[in-house]
């Protein structure tokens, strides 16, 4: 069961574009940090009284972990209409209105009634947020001016607004927009499904590549089924059925302690060998670094795996610390994990590749 606890804000730390708060707030005399999502609480100020979610703090968890606030006591109603009907998070506390851009009311309903394929886009399969950004830097290599979108799955986190990276990229201009499907929201555009997520990049926003994968965080068990990077496999197959180009973008580490994610990560061979025997290998492939290619296929064959470097990968991260952008997965950098960046990095330079053919 959750936990609840309430508490007083003491400071807004920061506010985001479109309204996300970090809060400072007193819980039973203890300072704790909280997000609050305008989309379910009245933006705070300081001494308001809060309802606040601590359930994954309190449980120490990796995913989900963060307090948020659930209700903000300083008023008795709130609204934050979307200007939409389709509800996510369904039948829920949670559940809210998004304006999906297939709905009837939305501007692109006609564009959506109609769009059927990908038209040969290339769409980049990611299973982990952190494949994000060194895939981009692999992408903008080749053509730093492309058109991409980000299309978020609900597999991690479903607000979009967690998402520091996100932000960042929209900024400045790395992403031309993030479309949240399934029960994820926040995007620029909302879907109702994957497939349509996919569709509005490119017929909407007018993606010449799509990025495809799960917000921050991933749920595992350590089994070969029990988690959401199963999305890869989703992902690629989508891609393929609506007749675009599906890049696989692969977990390989040297430096994960598990013996699970050491090397080819088993979350891939799950996704791509039982998730997604069926996918069109005309039209997808796996991207790894050179030298990992005959390890890789021994995995996930049938599978077609192209070798393929991304050389200044490590250059272009510490070029986007810079700018504001973390590299980091599971709290280790390109400098401690290599692998894990150059595989994403490979995966984007081979996609970014595409379009200048």
């Amino acid at each position: 069961m959750p936990s609840f606890r309430t508490g007083k804000v003491l400071d807004v730390i920061e506010t985001f574009d479109g309204g996300t708060q970090r809060l400072r707030v007193s819980i039973e005399g203890v300072p704790r940090e909280a997000l609050l999502y305008p989309r379910w609480a009245a933006p705070a100020e300081p001494g308001d009284e809060v309802v606040v979610n601590t359930t994954a703090v309190d449980l120490g968890l990796g995913t989900g972990d963060s307090d948020f606030v659930v209700w903000n006591q300083s008023v008795t109603s709130y609204d934050a209409p979307s200007g939409g009907h389709i509800m996510k998070l369904r039948y829920t506390p949670a559940q809210t209105d998004v304006l999906a851009v297939e709905a009837q009311e939305s501007p692109h309903h006609e564009t959506m009634a109609s769009a059927r394929s990908l038209d040969g886009t290339p769409v980049i399969a990611t299973s982990l947020h952190s494949q994000l950004l060194p895939a981009l830097c692999g992408v903008r290599e080749h053509n730093p001016e492309a058109t991409v979108v980000y299309v978020m799955t609900d597999g991690a986190a479903l607000d979009a607004g967690h998402s520091n990276t996100l932000r960042r990229l929209r900024e400045l201009g790395w992403l031309a927009g993030v479309i949240t499907t399934g029960h994820a929201v926040g995007g620029d555009l909302e879907a109702v499904t994957l497939h349509s997520g996919l569709l509005a990049a490119r017929h909407v926003l007018g993606a010449d590549l799509v990025v495809a994968g799960v917000g921050p965080g991933v749920v595992g068990t350590g089994t070969p089924f029990g988690t959401t990077a199963l999305d890869l496999g989703t992902i690629s197959l989508a891609t393929t059925s609506l007749a675009g180009r599906s890049i696989v973008c692969v977990r390989l580490s040297e430096a994960d302690p598990r013996p699970r994610h050491r090397g080819l990560s088993h979350h891939v061979v799950s996704a791509l060998g039982w998730v997604a025997p069926a996918v069109d290998y005309e039209d997808a492939c796996i991207v790894v670094p050179t030298g990992w290619g005959s390890t890789v296929a021994d995995e996930v064959g049938p599978w077609r795996v192209v070798e393929h470097d991304a050389p200044n990968v490590l250059e272009r991260l510490h070029e986007a610390a810079g700018l504001d952008l973390t590299s980091s997965h599971m709290g280790r950098g390109p400098d401690e994990d290599m692998l894990f960046f150059e595989s994403a990095a490979a995966a984007g330079s081979y996609a970014g590749g595409l379009l200048v053919k």
